[in-house]
């Protein structure tokens, strides 16, 4: 359940989350619900002494609810985690 819904999220462009959030029942009717946008970037780290390398996940996540000018902006995006990539996959 969780890797589709991580596949359904990568493969929504900026139109059609808009679009999910208006038509969705929690978000379309409430205009105060918090619409939170999830993302994840996997990383690898490279110890350049022992030459080991760490692969890591990094979270982020970033409010929908702002404007679109303020959303575009690099500064409107959060860390919500770091972990190691292998924890996620188990």
């Amino acid at each position: 359940m969780v890797q589709s819904g991580r596949k359904m999220l990568m493969s929504l462009t900026i139109s059609a989350m808009a679009r999910f959030f208006r038509n969705h029942e929690s978000f379309g009717n409430d205009d105060i619900a918090v619409k939170i946008l999830l993302y994840f970037d996997d990383v690898n780290l490279c110890n350049p002494l022992t030459n080991k390398v760490h692969k890591i996940t990094l979270l982020s996540y970033q409010l929908a609810n702002i404007p679109k000018e303020y959303r575009s902006k690099l500064n409107s995006i959060h860390l919500l985690g770091v972990c190691r990539t292998e924890y996620i996959n188990n």
